[in-house]
C-alpha cells in the first residue's frame, strides 16, 4: 500500500470510529432524567409516589420514575395536590383561574371522588393534619379564602389560627407551611399595605412561627427579600425558603433562637447545612 493511501485509510478509520462513538453517545440511557413541566409536586408520606398538577389535572407517578397516572378530568384547573397521612387520599382545589376553587378529595389510586368538605373554597397550598381529619390552608364558604385556617374534612367547619395577622399583606402575599408533626406553622409577612404600590416599604419579609393550635407568634427574623414559598425540612427542625434573593435557602437548621438567625443574616450566612 502506498504511503498516501495508508494515511487516507487511517484517517477514514479514525473518522469512522469517532462517528460510531458519537452515535453511541446519542443513545439515551434508560435511567436518564427527564422533565415534562408539571407544577405543585408533592411527595407521598410513604415516599412511594409524587402527586403533581399537569395540564390541569391531578396526576401521580412513582417516586423512582415511571408512568404518569391521571386521576382527574373535570373542567377547570385541578391544582395544589396534598397527600393524606396514609397516602391513600389526595386533596386539591378545582380552580377556574389557577388561584382559588372548590376543595375536593380523590382516591390516590384510581381518582375516584371521595367525600369532600361541603361548600368550601380553597386557595394556595394545602397540608393534612396527621389525624387525617383536618386540612390546613386558606378557606372560605363565601367570598375570598382567608387563612391560614383548619378545615374539618367531614363538616367543612373552618377555624382560623390565632396569632397570624389577618391583614392585606398576609391575604395577598403571605406564605406559610405546616411542620411535619403539625405542631407549628411558619409564615412570612411582607411590608406591603393596601392602597399603596407594592414595595413602597421595602421587600423585606418578617418570618414568624406559631403553634398550629394558635397563640402568640415568635419572630424568627426579618428576611431581606420577598418570600414566595416555605417548606419544612423532613425533621421539622428548619425550613427552606423560595425567595427573591436568588433561589432556595435553608434557614437555621435547629430554630435555636431568633437571635441566632439574625446574626447569621448579618454575616450574610443564609444557608445552614444542618439537616
Amino acid at each position: 500500500m502506498k504511503p498516501r493511501t495508508a494515511t487516507l485509510a487511517a484517517v477514514l478509520s479514525c473518522a469512522t470510529f469517532t462517528l460510531a462513538s458519537a452515535a453511541a453517545e446519542l443513545v439515551p440511557s434508560p435511567n436518564a432524567l427527564r422533565s415534562f413541566g408539571p407544577i405543585h409536586p408533592r411527595i407521598a408520606p410513604d415516599g412511594s409516589r409524587i402527586a403533581v398538577s399537569y395540564q390541569g389535572a391531578i396526576c401521580t407517578l412513582p417516586a423512582n420514575g415511571g408512568a404518569l397516572t391521571r386521576l382527574t378530568s373535570a373542567p377547570g384547573w385541578d391544582v395544589e395536590p396534598a397527600w393524606s397521612p396514609d397516602s391513600q387520599r389526595i386533596a386539591f382545589m378545582n380552580a377556574g383561574n389557577l388561584t382559588a376553587g372548590e376543595l375536593l378529595i380523590v382516591n390516590a389510586a384510581d381518582g375516584r371522588r371521595l367525600a369532600s368538605p361541603p361548600g368550601v373554597r380553597a386557595q394556595g397550598p394545602l397540608w393534612w393534619h396527621p389525624d387525617g381529619r383536618r386540612i390546613l390552608g386558606r378557606f372560605a364558604k363565601t367570598g375570598a379564602p382567608v387563612g391560614p385556617a383548619w378545615c374539618d374534612v367531614a363538616s367543612g367547619e373552618i377555624t382560623r389560627i390565632t396569632g397570624i395577622p389577618d391583614n392585606w399583606a398576609m391575604r395577598v402575599r403571605g406564605s406559610f407551611a405546616l411542620s411535619p408533626d403539625s405542631g407549628q406553622v411558619v409564615f412570612a409577612e411582607h411590608q406591603d399595605r393596601e392602597g399603596e404600590q407594592t414595595g413602597n416599604n421595602g421587600p423585606q419579609a418578617n418570618l414568624w412561627r406559631v403553634s398550629s393550635a394558635g397563640g402568640e407568634p415568635e419572630k424568627l427574623c426579618q428576611w431581606p427579600s420577598r418570600i414566595h414559598g416555605i417548606c419544612f425540612t423532613a425533621t421539622g427542625r428548619g425550613v427552606y425558603l423560595v425567595t427573591d434573593r436568588g433561589g432556595a435557602e435553608h434557614v437555621d437548621g435547629h430554630f435555636a433562637t431568633a437571635r441566632k438567625v439574625d446574626q447569621a443574616i448579618a454575616r450574610g450566612d443564609y444557608v445552614h447545612a444542618t439537616p
